[in-house]
């Protein structure tokens, strides 16, 4: 167990991107001048509060999980009302779904929790996908028919999207859901009409996003021969994108695209078209370098719209997709390619969790020992925090022991303290 008595303390993240949500429903943060300034440093506290839930749950400490969430939950019915409180509504239903199927479903107190918290979700988009993730949770946790029914709900709040881009989106992920709980002629029937939808997109990047979410989740449905095939007709398309108007509109998001396909070819089992297409984004990338930010700040920007972080994101996914081939040593190569510390540990890390159960216990021990020295080179205090939570992810994962995973999250809740209290006028 983890326990520690003291009081919860407050962290922040980078709004705009928040670790391990790589293909959740991205942060508004356009809303957030609508809602004031003020407010930002507790949906930052909210969110990093679900973040060390999920590291307490996966550590087996489900006490220190549930306060964690407790504190969340009390503080999303802060926010102002809009899109910002209905995507932390929808964040904290999931990690309570997470709890719930981290306990084995022995607890269901998480999930009755999560249930009530659905309907005030009322964004349909955002709704439709929280009642199938805590779907798949439930039914996955026990075979209870009630997983499925959540699914079915979320099905009929998808058909009520009018966007053809959200309508599809919706029904990728209702059809992964579908087939995790083993409804795989459901499934395939619901990606099927998301891959239709699609089309009628405006955006060219929409379509071939789209579709590639619903070529990994054909593979859920054990649909491997439609999942290559579609896989194969979306790099084509990807490459040979059509008029300079769209190329225009679609070279900023063609890199993120590509490394999904390549992660796509992996699971397949096509080690060589996932190493080809890796490498061509690098090169690319290389080609193109963008200046890095001076003194990164947390609260001025949409960081997704900034360049030089777009460019040390992708860098990671290729780190990711290295290490996923047991490239280690260019892996490595490539995490100090990135200018920015607060991403090279976000890298190293990615590299440490897949090198640990294949290399020698005195090696990780050396590799946590350097990511934790760089770690602390970053002079934000609210970045460092980030970093140690990402090295306390990465030691859970590979099973270390609480003493090497506690004084982490001490860092990242006690760090940010003195400066969340000043920033809500508290004393």
């Amino acid at each position: 167990m983890l326990h520690r008595s003291m009081t919860l303390c407050t962290t922040v993240v980078l709004l705009a991107y928040a670790p391990g949500m790589a293909n959740a429903e991205p942060f508004p943060a356009e809303e957030l001048r609508s809602i004031g300034a003020e407010h930002v440093p507790l949906i930052n506290k909210i969110i990093v509060q679900t973040q060390l839930a999920g590291v307490y749950d996966d550590a087996g400490d489900q006490r220190e999980a549930s306060r964690c969430m407790e504190e969340a939950i009390a503080d999303v019915e802060r926010i102002p009302a809009g899109r910002v409180r209905e995507w932390l509504r929808n964040k904290t239903t999931n990690k309570l779904g997470h709890s719930y199927a981290a306990q084995g479903g022995a607890s269901l107190q998480q999930f009755n929790r999560a249930v009530k918290m659905l309907p005030l979700i009322q964004d349909v988009p955002l709704a439709s996908q929280a009642y199938a993730k805590l779907g798949e949770k439930k039914f996955n946790a026990g075979k209870d028919p009630a997983g499925a029914e959540l699914i079915a709900t979320a099905l009929t709040l998808a058909n009520k999207c009018e966007d053809p881009a959200t309508l599809a989106a919706c029904l990728a992920c209702v059809g992964k859901e579908q087939a995790n709980i083993g409804n795989l002629k459901g499934a395939v029937q619901t990606l099927q009409a998301a891959f239709e939808i699609a089309g009628k997109c405006q955006s060219p990047a929409d379509v071939l996003a789209i579709r590639c979410e619903v070529a990994g989740n054909y593979m859920n449905a054990k649909e491997n021969e439609k999942a290559l095939a579609l896989l194969n007709e979306l790099r084509k398309s990807i490459s040979e994108l059509g008029n300079a108007q769209e190329l225009a509109l679609f070279d900023r998001e063609r890199p993120s695209l590509l490394l999904h396909l390549a992660s796509l070819y992996l699971d397949l089992g096509d080690r060589d078209a996932a190493l080809s297409i890796t490498g061509s984004v690098h090169a690319n990338l290389k080609a193109t370098p963008v200046a890095p930010i001076a003194k990164p700040r947390l609260y001025e920007h949409d960081h997704r719209l900034v360049d030089s972080v777009r460019q040390q994101k992708l860098l990671l996914e290729i780190v990711g997709m290295h290490a996923a081939l047991g490239n280690f040593q260019r892996a490595e190569e490539i995490a100090l390619e990135i200018p920015d510390p607060r991403y090279q540990v976000m890298g190293l890390c990615k590299l440490i969790g897949a090198r640990g159960p294949k290399e020698s216990k005195e090696k990780i021990e050396q590799a946590f020992q350097q990511v934790t020295v760089l770690a602390a080179t970053i002079d934000e205090p609210l970045l460092r925090a980030e970093a140690a939570m990402n090295i306390a992810k990465t030691h859970v994962k590979l099973k270390s022991p609480p003493a090497a995973i506690v004084p982490l999250l001490v860092v990242v809740e006690d760090r940010t303290k003195s400066l969340w209290k000043p920033a809500m006028g508290q004393p």
